[in-house]
């Protein structure tokens, strides 16, 4: 990356269609507590943009479901699939957010939109695949795509009480870096 360009915004110094994004996260415990139960919210945990820093190609989100899967990591192609919510498809079960209040977690991922109608990413939690749509490429939307604006962290909806989190160790590479 050139820099962090403002608050929770990173730039590439040109577009890509493919990237490596790695870095740790936090979150205070309890997180947004409704009840009993920690993340009733929505965080937007990663989102990439375009030129310009607009569009939405892609994002990483802790999920809002109260209950079952509250604390749940997905991800989203909103441009390209808005319908579709993706979530951890091998080594599971995968890690849930909640369980990890107050730790600090490595979340690597890997977008690729390079072949047109042939999205891809892989999600490594703590150093372990958990979402792999890579090999059939299960998601065959139309993809205008580069991106060179990462936003970490850039929107918690509805808050239900004081919360903190914190991001730290980013890494932007072409391959893979690891925990």
């Amino acid at each position: 990356t050139t820099g962090n360009t403002g608050q929770a915004f990173f730039f590439h110094d040109a577009a890509r269609k493919k990237v490596f994004i790695r870095f740790n996260y936090r979150q205070s415990s309890p997180f947004n507590q409704h009840g009993t139960v920690s993340n009733y919210d929505q965080v937007k945990l990663l989102r990439a943009h375009r030129a310009g820093n607009n569009g939405d190609p892609w994002a990483l989100f802790i999920s809002t479901t109260l209950g079952s899967a509250a604390g749940q990591l997905e991800f989203r192609f909103p441009e390209a699939d808005p319908a579709a919510t993706h979530f951890a498809n091998t080594n599971l079960p995968a890690p849930n957010m909640n369980g990890l209040l107050g730790k600090w977690v490595n979340v690597e991922l890997m977008v690729d939109m390079t072949t047109s109608n042939a999205l891809a990413f892989q999600i490594w939690i703590n150093g372990v695949l958990y979402f792999d749509y890579t090999g059939a490429r299960a998601i065959h939307s139309p993809s205008t795509g580069t991106f060179e604006w990462y936003q970490f962290r850039g929107t918690t909806n509805s808050m239900q009480q004081q919360s903190s989190d914190w991001i730290d160790q980013v890494g932007i590479s072409t391959s893979r870096m690891g925990p």
